[in-house]
């Protein structure tokens, strides 16, 4: 089964970040509006890029943007920086 392509899931996308993990890959940070359930999303997720493939990986999640807002004051109090 082949990955969609971001094109084919997102109605709107904007970029808002990456971290380089590697040589080849990266995790992304994107917040959009999906096709399916037009569904306002933070989207985080591994992408490669590679000789076969380039683009998303399944490894990683969305998170719709009350979840995400819960996420983001979670990982503060883990990092000791609550809000």
């Amino acid at each position: 089964m082949s990955e969609k392509g971001p094109e084919e899931y997102w109605e709107q996308v904007q970029e808002i970040g990456e971290l380089k993990l590697g040589e080849s890959t990266v995790i992304k940070f994107q917040k959009g509006v999906t096709k399916r359930d037009r569904r306002e999303v933070v989207s985080i997720r591994a992408w490669v890029a590679g000789k076969k493939y380039t683009g998303p990986t399944r490894q990683g999640f969305n998170l719709d943007l009350k979840t995400a807002e819960e996420f983001y004051n979670l990982l503060g109090k883990a990092l000791g920086k609550s809000r």
